[in-house]
């Protein structure tokens, strides 16, 4: 995914940078709402709450009725707007991993002191399906992530240092 998303940031040329990968989907209003949040020039991007489902109708592209469904205060690169110059400023994906390139990029903006508004409502519909990389087993992801957590870590103690 990171290569793919730094193809699509290079070719940007808005303010506003979204992403969404191609087994998700948005719901109604959510760039409206998130924009509204972006009205304050110092906020640097936007998140929601991220729904996790097993399903999303084709016509709606929302989860249908007998969906499984899970709603949780997480951080997804897919549920943030964000401006361009933030993006630019902790540079771009980082290719070298699988699984944790979001992660990564989010601590980055996050260590990088980026102000974030959060909003209430959900933000994304995360699909997740079998043969999906998040549904795929692989011990690699839970260490990347902690290896994207120990990078995190390392810049606030070399801040702090500082």
């Amino acid at each position: 995914p990171a290569r793919s998303r730094n193809v699509g940031l290079a070719a940007a040329s808005g303010e506003i940078i979204a992403m969404l990968d191609g087994d998700d989907t948005w719901p109604r209003g959510k760039l409206r709402a998130q924009m509204a949040s972006l009205e304050d020039r110092a906020i640097g991007m936007v998140s929601g709450l991220t729904a996790y489902c097993d399903a999303i109708d084709p016509a709606t592209l929302v989860p249908p009725a007998d969906a499984r469904v899970e709603t949780v205060p997480t951080v997804h690169v897919g549920a943030c707007l964000y401006r361009a110059g933030v993006l630019a400023a902790v540079g771009p994906f980082d290719e070298s991993y699988r699984y944790a390139d979001d992660w990564d990029l989010l601590l980055r903006l996050r260590d990088a002191g980026v102000r974030e508004a959060v909003r209430p409502e959900i933000a994304l519909w995360h699909r997740r399906h079998p043969g999906s990389l998040l549904t795929t087993p692989d011990p690699r992801r839970k260490q990347e992530i902690a290896i994207a957590v120990a990078h995190s870590l390392a810049r606030r103690r070399a801040r702090a240092v500082s």
